[in-house]
């Protein structure tokens, strides 16, 4: 039960973490442009983003658009980098940044907070000075007593450098796991570039729903078909499945040490009444005498549950001493909780005790109950 318990206490934790995003109404689906039509040109992948974007504001029902390469704890790309001013790192050496290119409503769609600066937007095109946008951690690990915004920064190593001016910063966002860290996150300008290699890559449409985000799902890839009906729309979810998917381990394995909890609680219970009423039995004739010379049915039943709860404590003290030696292998499976949580100890010796109280009662009523002068006639 304490196993259980601290499963419990540690996926309340990841179902409250902090996503930097808000995953309700948002509905998502891939699309892969073909590489036959879309891979000579980026102009022409750009304006096909360009035209779903159009498409979808327009569209009733959608409070925001927005298009990435990538989205939060689905896997994304990762690139080497350095920052201007910086010493120059070797490729074995560089730091590390997960990198997408969205285009302006990605952020409003997905409500990641803006910090600092501003997000990207339809002035960031192909011309313009290359923008991103980056997010805390990036700060912190780069710029940590510096204002970021107007420095600059590069993804990958290019001679001359290919710098990109940091015009924002946004909240972290989870990426690799709603247990795992953020790492250094860079948004480019999808009107700038979809990618940075050769080829038209694939990309997520992100739609924020004004109610029921499952319900516009065909109505995007509806619109999206409009744009182009010869590109395949794939992976349609809404994010709160995303997320629901990310704690697929989690769950599955705190229904199992439920399963087991619950056992060891229906065993404990009944082994305890067991015991109670055995106990009350073997003492009939000693309860009969007690009352027979003035003993008052509750002290009998204050008797009887302090025996109980005599045999409760014993386990719990017992309980807690291997429960805080097992807890142990549990911790790489827990998340912003303490294999020796206080709370989740202190929870569990309390439902155990709880539960000394209800198996004692009904040997305890019953031996209140009895007749002294029955109870001697019969000895």
């Amino acid at each position: 039960m304490t196993g259980a318990g601290l499963l419990i206490r540690s996926l309340y934790e990841l179902a409250n973490v902090d996503l930097g995003f808000d995953a309700k109404h948002v509905i998502t689906m891939r699309v892969t442009p073909l590489p036959s039509k879309y891979a000579a040109s980026v102009e022409k992948q750009i304006q096909f983003g360009r035209d779903i974007v159009a498409r979808l504001k327009q569209t009733p029902g959608i409070e925001a658009v927005g298009i990435s390469t990538d989205l939060p704890l689905q896997g994304n790309a990762r690139y080497i980098m350095r920052v201007e001013g910086a010493p120059m790192p070797t490729v074995a050496t560089a730091p590390l940044a997960d990198f997408f290119t969205v285009t302006p409503g990605y952020f409003e769609s997905m409500h990641i907070a803006l910090k600092r600066g501003r997000v990207l937007t339809d002035s960031d095109k192909v011309g313009a000075p290359l923008a991103v946008v980056v997010n805390e951690h990036f700060v912190k690990t780069h710029f940590p007593n510096t204002d970021p915004v107007g420095k600059r920064m590069e993804i990958g190593f290019s001679q001359p450098p290919n710098w990109r001016v940091i015009v924002g910063v946004v909240s972290n966002v989870k990426n690799l796991g709603v247990d795992k860290p953020s790492n250094s996150q860079v948004y480019g300008a999808y009107y700038q570039g979809p990618g940075l290699l050769p080829g038209a890559p694939s990309f997520s449409v992100i739609g924020r729903a004004k109610g029921d985000a499952a319900e516009m799902a065909q109505v995007m890839r509806r619109e999206i078909l409009q744009a182009d009906n010869s590109q395949p729309v794939w992976n349609i979810q809404t994010m709160e499945e995303t997320v629901n998917l990310s704690l697929g381990r989690e769950r599955f394995t705190l229904m199992v040490m439920a399963i087991f909890a619950g056992v060891a609680f229906l065993l404990a219970l009944i082994g305890l009444v067991g015991v109670m009423t055995y106990t009350v039995s073997q003492r009939t004739r000693e309860i009969g005498i007690r009352m027979a010379i003035g003993a008052r049915p509750l002290d009998v039943l204050l008797m009887i549950e302090r025996q109980g709860l005599m045999l409760v404590a014993i386990g719990i003290v017992l309980g807690t001493i291997v429960s805080l030696a097992l807890a142990q292998t549990l911790s790489t499976l827990l998340f912003a909780t303490s294999a020796t949580d206080p709370v989740v100890f202190a929870g569990v010796a309390l439902v155990f005790l709880l539960t000394g109280l209800v198996s004692g009662w009904i040997p305890a009523r019953r031996a209140a109950a009895i007749d002294p002068a029955i109870t001697l006639r019969a000895d």
